[in-house]
């Protein structure tokens, strides 16, 4: 399922979904991060990476 307009965050970075739910977020240091997506609506879990 595809859903765009999601809130993606990692670490202090922000990103959109577009109308693919496709994202990308550049620049991050090499580290663990927690993603977590949120949209009005919808349940995400978040993930480790």
């Amino acid at each position: 399922m595809n859903i765009t307009g999601a809130t993606i965050k990692v670490g202090d970075k922000t990103t959109t979904t577009d109308a693919s739910g496709s994202w990308i977020i550049i620049d991050l240091a090499e580290d663990s991060y927690i993603i977590t997506a949120t949209k009005e609506g919808h349940n995400f879990r978040s993930q480790s990476l």
